[in-house]
């Protein structure tokens, strides 16, 4: 419940921030908030304006897309804004912002700036809805292992891991092709 934990002050001295969470969307909702600064900086799939899967980071007030949420699918997603020393200039700071999404492969989302008005606000960050629970702005789903950090996070510092049984149906597919050769050969 903390206020202005993202400051551009605190940015501007930690050297950027990083935002992720694994997350399953049920499908519906309206500005659905995964992550929400002060109600103006957030992970958001955003339906007011019609269907959409696309999962963003709005910076307020621009959105970059990062990838596409699949309805009652647990997806991971981060975003780290590094501030590359920057300083602010009239209150915003600049720098540059990568994305992952369902893996440790950035995305490139190139620079983008974040303003001060959510640190005009005087708001805490909400998980899964706004900082103070507007209507019509709450997740329609679930969120595990959320976590903001003050930092640039590299990718070896992420909670991403990925999923076990991607590993074992790997091993599995291969014993069975292995088998199906040495049983093609012995006929």
């Amino acid at each position: 419940n903390d206020i202005s934990l993202l400051d551009n002050d605190n940015i501007e001295a930690a050297g950027g921030f990083t935002y992720e969470t694994w997350f399953k969307w049920n499908g519906a909702g309206a500005v659905n908030s995964i992550i929400d600064y002060a109600g103006t900086d957030k992970f958001v799939i955003d339906q007011r304006d019609g269907a959409t899967t696309t999962l963003a980071m709005r910076l307020d007030p621009n959105d970059f897309a990062i990838g596409d949420a699949v309805a009652g699918q647990w997806h991971y997603v981060a975003f780290v804004f590094d501030s590359g020393g920057n300083s602010q200039v009239a209150d915003t700071i600049t720098g540059n912002a990568t994305a992952y999404f369902d893996s440790l492969d950035p995305i490139d989302l190139g620079e983008v700036t974040k303003s001060a008005f959510g640190d005009s606000l005087a708001r805490p960050i909400g998980i899964g809805q706004h900082p103070i629970g507007f209507d019509l702005d709450f997740f329609d789903g679930s969120v595990y292992e959320t976590r903001v950090s003050l930092g640039a996070l590299g990718a070896n510092e992420l909670l991403f891991i990925p999923e076990p049984s991607s590993g074992i149906a790997l091993v599995l597919g291969l014993v069975s092709l292995v088998s199906c050769i040495a049983r093609r050969r012995r006929r």
